[in-house]
């Protein structure tokens, strides 16, 4: 139990094992200490290869705090964007309620597996697996540098009512990205529910899924009734592999709005051929696009892609503008086979 103090609990990396429940009454705060997490790899609360872990604020929760700003500094080795606030690698069975997790170096939550006991190296693979069988309920993860959220390998996903906020620093700065390393991470019954992406500097909900191939457990990301408002876009969308390696599986959204993103509401790129079809069921986009893109839904390719891009419903989708400008761009000025866009 963290109780309540007449200041906040101060803590170098706090190591969770299994069969833990860490209780944090209400309005407590825990603060990263001044000077601590120096490692590059280093979280505020680690949670290595355990299972039947809880993390609960009590009444109306508590905050978990780091030093954003420190970590910014040369002797911290500048935007790295690590140093995360909670870092679960093949945890299994965990929940984080009712926490208010802010201004890390990294990202708030990030989920990805374990490499032999330790943290990941580029090239290494994990032998682990993905986190699984993790709930994420009433959270805000505010002023992260990298990402409120990572998911990097995660089977049996829920995230609900909980808000992504005020990401910048570092890229991609989204709300959440879902960010697979090798092609034997797992995006496995993923869920979010009633959940807001706010005012980020990067996307709202980002997906970045090349590193999957045709070897991979089919992908099932499903989002309901969440919005995004005032990111640069509300979705960042892609699946970078050639003919023949395409992975499977479906993200979809349904009954979500997309609100006052900076630039096209819902922008896809390098989405060579039917890989993880993208869905949009009963979604609405209120959008001027004021900085940067010139529609409500665009499509870029690059220099690579080999297949027009397919597999992308549009179900029942509500586009409402203040000022006139294109719903739909398809821009495939690179690509070797058009696009057909039909009603």
């Amino acid at each position: 139990v963290f109780d309540r103090q007449r200041g906040p609990w101060r803590t170098d990396t706090v190591r969770v094992g299994s069969d833990v429940e860490l209780v944090f009454e209400e309005d407590v705060e825990v603060v990263a200490v001044k000077g601590g997490i120096a490692d590059a790899w280093a979280s505020l609360f680690e949670v290595i290869s355990a299972t039947n872990i809880v993390f609960r604020g009590e009444g109306s929760g508590a905050t978990l705090r780091m030093l954003k700003d420190d970590y910014l500094k040369e002797s911290y080795g500048g935007r790295i964007g690590h140093r995360h606030g909670i870092n679960l690698l093949s945890a299994a069975r965990v929940t984080i309620e009712n926490l208010r997790i802010a201004e890390s170096g990294g990202d708030g939550i990030y989920l990805g597996e374990s490499y032999k006991g330790g943290l990941c190296l580029a090239g290494v693979r994990g032998i682990d697996g993905p986190c699984r069988d993790i709930v994420i309920r009433n959270c805000t993860l505010d002023r992260h540098l990298r990402q409120g959220m990572s998911v990097i390998s995660a089977e049996n996903l829920l995230l609900e009512n909980c808000v992504l906020s005020n990401t910048a620093g570092a890229m991609p700065q989204s709300g959440i990205d879902f960010e697979p390393n090798f092609e034997h991470d797992k995006l496995v019954n993923c869920v979010m529910r009633n959940c807001l992406s706010l005012n980020n500097a990067g996307s709202g909900y980002e997906f970045y899924l090349g590193n999957l191939d045709r070897t991979t457990a089919p992908t099932d990301i499903r989002i309901e009734n969440c919005r995004s408002v005032g990111s640069r876009n509300a979705i960042l969308y892609s699946v970078r592999r050639t003919p023949g390696d395409m992975p499977k599986g479906e993200v979809r959204f349904t009954n979500c709005s997309f609100e006052d993103a900076r630039g096209a509401a819902v922008r896809m790129f390098s989405k060579g051929g039917d890989a993880i079809r993208l869905v949009l069921d009963r979604c609405s986009i209120r959008n001027d696009c004021t900085e940067f893109d010139a529609a409500d839904v665009l499509y870029r390719s690059d220099s690579w892609c080999e297949r027009p891009p397919d597999g992308m419903s549009f179900l029942g989708l509500d586009i409402r503008q203040a000022k006139a400008h294109p719903w739909f761009l398809w821009d495939e000025n690179r690509c070797l086979s058009p696009a057909t866009v039909t009603d």
